[in-house]
């Protein structure tokens, strides 16, 4: 692994606005930064014009963006939303004649958001898209992808017990991952937490892991 050099050069750099209202709270925010998942450019080793073999450099690449946030309250609804454009993303592609098999393009990532209150149950979800703009069939992901998040959570027992259900759902493919969750305060100090994480579908984001369903459980001790 290559270490990066503190240096300006290696930096990051951000801007940021905000305000409260009486109507709306808001955020508008720009940046110029590094991309945290990295690119996997793709070379191939050419001998007497055939193909021998490849090599896999993962790159992390600059990102300028821009956008902003809000939020707001309607008889008793929570209405929020973010989003940012993207220039400079590169994105894998399986077009022979692109150059280490990745191709640069602008996106836009946002979502919005719902959240109420019902009988002391907390309820929450969200719609959340990805659009590649100049869109290439050859690469690797969707034009758009779209993809819902749901949460419930409610507290019992003198807010003894917790009980939640939180799920990511990929609508472009109908997978998902469900997460159930039950907390229980045994005694002073001493909470344990019993989970599982679910996948379902066959492709997709979540489908993909279709085999690793899990249940697990945490002892927690606090002094």
């Amino acid at each position: 692994m290559k270490e990066v050099k503190g240096s300006l050069e290696n930096s990051e750099v951000f801007a940021k606005f905000s305000a409260l209202t009486s109507l709306v709270d808001f955020e508008i925010m720009a940046g110029y930064a590094w991309d945290d998942d990295p690119t996997m450019h793709i070379s191939k080793t050419i001998e007497n014009g055939q193909p021998v073999g490849v090599t896999v450099t993962p790159i992390h690449h600059r990102l300028t963006l821009g956008g902003g946030s809000f939020s707001t309250s309607l008889s008793g609804f929570v209405i929020r939303g973010e989003g940012a454009y993207y220039t400079g993303k590169y994105f894998v592609t399986a077009d022979p004649m692109v150059t280490n098999a990745v191709t640069k393009k602008d996106y836009l990532h946002y979502l919005i958001g719902l959240d109420y209150t019902l009988w002391d149950i907390k309820l929450s979800g969200q719609f959340i898209q990805q659009a590649i703009l100049d869109y290439e069939d050859p690469i690797e992901e969707d034009e758009i992808e779209n993809t819902a998040t749901f949460l419930a959570r409610g507290d019992f027992l003198r807010e003894t017990l917790t009980l939640e259900l939180f799920s990511y759902i990929g609508i472009n493919n109908s997978d998902a991952l469900i997460r159930p969750r039950v907390y229980y305060d045994i005694a002073d100090g001493f909470e344990i937490l019993l989970g599982a994480n679910i996948f379902t579908g066959d492709s997709g984001r979540f489908g993909q892991y279709d085999n690793n369903d899990m249940i697990y459980a945490k002892l927690k001790y606090s002094f």
